[in-house]
């Protein structure tokens, strides 16, 4: 009816054929109507698209493992394009700065640091996007929705298509604050015992007795 009244020039659709061996199979009907022949004929174009619909399938099984992983790691998974903004960012940012990912997508890694980090981090990019090269382990301080900082360590791989083009990153972000707190605590300590060891009026040492009975200086 939508041919015979114009509506439109091509009518798709989908159905279901039947093979002699009596096998059924699914087809996209395209039907045309000619007018001009005596009398008007429909003529239709039948693709079995089966072999596609079970591509399509083992898709999205493919997309619903994925999904799974992506939801179950405790890391940040994420793209960014050419130009440094993100197009995807996994539902793990939320727990980890407090954004949903709708939130993320569309802005750039410089929006969640203070300034003077997000000049340091993208002299850092700019070095290694020239080159297409990966980023390795690069601790970098970004700024939780409520204001606190969160110390991520970010790694990613460069993005090609087909045809080798660069087309961005594709990466993950691990928050490592505690550890960080745990290192800067560390080394406040040190720091704080060298010092005192080297006012004091005398020598500061520790010595052990080692497996074996051997002795040793640990400290001096």
């Amino acid at each position: 009816a939508p041919l015979r009244e114009g509506a439109v020039d091509i009518l798709r659709f989908e159905t279901v054929h039947r093979r002699r061996n009596g096998t059924d199979y699914p087809v996209q009907i395209s039907l045309q109507l000619f007018r001009a022949e005596t009398p008007e004929l429909f003529v239709a174009v039948v693709e079995d698209f089966g072999e596609r619909q079970r591509a399509e399938q083992a898709l999205r099984r493919n997309e619903e493992k994925y999904r799974a992983l992506v939801e179950a790691t405790n890391d940040w998974l994420w793209e960014i394009d050419t130009a440094g903004v993100y197009t995807y960012a996994s539902p793990r940012v939320r727990d980890i700065l407090g954004y949903e990912p709708e939130e993320i997508v569309g802005r750039r890694p410089a929006d969640f640091m203070t300034p003077e980090e997000a000049r340091r981090v993208a002299h850092l990019f700019a070095e290694l996007a020239a080159e297409r090269r990966p980023l390795t382990l690069l601790e970098n301080i970004n700024l939780h929705k409520n204001g606190r900082e969160v110390v991520l360590e970010t790694s990613g791989l460069p993005i090609f298509d087909d045809a080798g083009n660069w087309q961005g990153y594709r990466g993950i972000d691990r928050d490592v604050t505690l550890r960080w707190r745990a290192e800067e605590a560390y080394c406040e300590s040190e720091m704080r015992f060298r010092s005192m060891a080297g006012n004091v009026p005398g020598m500061v040492f520790q010595f052990v007795l080692q497996a074996g009975g051997a002795r040793a200086f640990r400290f001096a």
